[in-house]
């Protein structure tokens, strides 16, 4: 009777909703709220014990690195790394996290600085994060990053545990609420989630692999958002510590809402890491980076050079410290050898416009203007711009899209596509489109696309690829009819979008029905673009292009001669990024039945989203010959 009355309590507590634990004056150091300070570990003890065994083995206190976040401006760990190189130094340990895991993540699995200089100035980082819809808990999605990455490192899955130096990443779990110590784990999803900046990028949904909570499924976010250093971490391991950061202090509006929240995260995170600086007292590589904004990414050679002089500046200080060599590190030394050619083939790939490949199935949808350069570079019978909605699903060599497209100017368009890329010498695209013109019934038509890209390895440097394409077009009810077949080689100099030679001869067959002979042919395109900055910003630019056949040509041109300032450092609420400006004059002229002629002076401008996702806003007005009058124009065009 006693223990039924002494029940009673409980239950009328849990039937009136109250919960039993509010009212202690005490926490209970179980509870899940005072959990969120007891970090989760993963693989933390095989880190340890290479830590130890560098004590034991070395007779000599392990040297740590802390690389703090900062964004855009983590790049100056870069500069950090490579004079720390050039004196013989390299740290045993790495602790890092935000863009500083970036950083210490190819470094620590073997990239060498002067290698990761190259990956920051040949890859438009721009061009592997997009908006996509519906959210997933950020406004750009990260999967083309994680592809990336794991095709920098081959095409076998990495691991954290496997990189050549030891390293430590630190990430949030939105679920618990508690830090997340990674010391193993699959390294592109990792770095993705140590970097993934709340509210701007998707968080990351992983299972932990290892330790108490082997199997846990957590959702991972920037650990930067809260300590931007992580000092104390790297403490637990050993008393011999240098810390590289990347604060920020610059003039900011105040009457802006966005700027608001961004300075008060910002005053939390830092404010940590002052705090461990000052209590710890570990040797401080205050890099001159702090005027920089967090989106300037198209500055990472200059942020790069900054962290460098920081370093040489003090070196005589570092130099005091206990540390290991470079050249006694054998199995970073080899892993090097790897790592270099990895990243040249990827590079190269990357160059000349290789899709990635994702590892995983992801649903999304997008949208964007669309272009005809944008998805079907080699069509010919294809022309249309407009507004498209895309809703996709991309896999592990093939993406499908079904497309809703609104051109800009009459009809409502639908395609399918499906584009396949099962290796990289090889990629596919198959096209299904139906155009209905709602002024005009009768000029609604049908359009269909097959297309072969082959680019082996084996083929020589002036040639870049062999294409085969195969057209055709009807109207509504299939009386008129195009078709078009060629094949041809593709050879391109230079970088697209830049500089280059681009020769593409081919055979073709085209006719109106299928009941009458079509007409043969062989044709080829010239295209040519020469694209210089002189001197003092000013610039050249010359765009050509030739369609030669057996019957016809065609002849377009475009010169401007323009300034072009690649660091305006004009920002917008902390989100958006002038990255660079470009004005001038131009002169175009085209050639076919007629010759058309224009000039006229133009202004476009890069915008990006915090530095990662850009678009272009181009107006311009000019002078038109043919038709002798004043025009003006104004184009948005996506970069994704």
């Amino acid at each position: 009777m006693k223990k039924n009355l002494f029940l009673l309590p409980i239950f009328l507590l849990l039937l009136t909703g109250i919960n039993p634990c509010f009212g202690q004056t005490v926490l209970d150091p179980e509870s899940e709220l005072a959990l969120q300070t007891v970090p989760v570990y993963e693989g933390v003890e095989e880190f340890e014990a290479k830590i130890e065994q560098i004590r034991q083995e070395k007779g000599r206190e392990p040297l740590g690195l802390v690389l703090c976040g900062g964004s855009a401006r983590a790049f100056c760990h870069v500069g950090v790394l490579k004079a720390l190189e050039e004196n013989d130094i390299v740290p045993d340990f790495i602790i890092a996290n935000s863009m500083g895991a970036v950083i210490g993540m190819l470094y620590a699995y073997g990239f060498s600085p002067q290698k990761i200089e190259q990956i920051m100035s040949q890859v438009n980082i721009n061009s592997y994060f997009e908006p996509v819809f519906p959210l997933h808990g950020g406004v750009l999605s990260v999967r083309n990053f994680q592809a990336l990455v794991n095709q920098l490192l081959g095409e076998e899955s990495h691991r954290v545990e496997d990189c050549a130096i030891p390293i430590l990443l630190l990430t949030e779990d939105l679920y618990t609420k508690r830090q997340i110590w990674h010391c193993c784990g699959d390294f592109a999803k990792i770095m993705a989630a140590s970097f993934a900046m709340s509210v701007f990028m998707e968080p990351v949904k992983y299972q932990l692999e290892d330790g108490d909570h082997a199997g846990t499924p957590v959702k991972l976010i920037d650990s930067g958002s809260i300590d931007i250093g992580g000092l104390s971490v790297a403490y637990s391991f050993s008393s011999n510590i240098m810390i590289s950061t990347a604060f920020y202090d610059s003039e900011l509006d105040y009457n802006n809402p966005v700027v608001i929240i961004n300075r008060t995260m910002s005053i939390g995170k830092e404010r940590i890491a002052i705090r461990d600086i000052l209590d710890y007292e570990p040797l401080l590589i205050r890099n001159d980076v702090e005027h920089f904004s967090f989106m300037d990414f198209q500055r990472a050679e200059e942020i790069s050079q900054a962290g460098y002089d920081t370093v040489v500046k003090i070196m005589p200080e570092i130099q005091e410290l206990e540390h290991g060599t470079l050249t006694d590190s054998d199995s970073l030394n080899q892993r090097r050898r790897t790592t270099d050619k990895l990243a040249d083939e990827e590079l190269f790939r990357v160059e000349h416009g290789y899709p990635v490949k994702v590892s995983e199935p992801y649903f999304g949808m997008k949208l964007w203007p669309v272009f005809r350069v944008v998805d079907f570079q080699d069509t010919y019978l294809y022309d249309r711009d407009g507004i498209a909605l895309d809703a996709f699903v991309d896999l592990p060599g093939a993406t499908f899209k079904l497309r809703a497209n609104k051109p800009f100017f009459d009809g409502v368009c639908a395609d399918a596509i499906i584009q396949f890329e099962p290796s990289y010498f090889l990629n596919a695209e198959l096209l299904g489109s139906y155009n209905f013109d709602y002024t005009d019934f009768e000029k609604s038509s049908f359009y269909g696309y097959a297309g072969v890209n082959i680019h082996p390895d084996f083929f020589p440097v002036w040639c870049r690829s062999f294409v085969a394409t195969a057209e055709w077009q009807g109207d509504w009810v299939f009386h008129s009819q195009q078709y078009l077949f060629t094949t041809g080689f593709k050879n391109l100099f230079g970088k697209e979008n830049d500089t280059y030679l681009f020769i593409k001869p081919y055979f073709y067959a085209q006719g109106v029905d299928f009941a009458q002979k079509p007409d043969f042919g062989i044709g080829g395109d010239l295209e040519s673009c020469w694209n210089f900055v002189k001197f003092m910003g000013v610039g050249e630019y010359v765009y050509s292009k030739y369609t030669l056949t057996n019957k016809t040509y065609d002849i377009k041109n475009r010169s401007e001669l323009y300034f072009i300032n690649k660091s305006p450092n004009l920002t917008f609420a902390e989100s958006l990024i002038l990255q660079q400006v470009k004005f001038g004059g131009y002169y175009e002229c085209i050639k076919n039945s007629d010759f058309l002629q224009a000039a006229g002076v133009f202004l476009r401008g890069d915008v990006s989203v915090i530095g990662l996702s850009s678009f272009i806003m181009e107006g311009g007005c000019g002078w038109n010959f043919n038709e002798k009058k004043v025009y003006g124009s104004f184009e948005l065009k996506s970069r994704m």
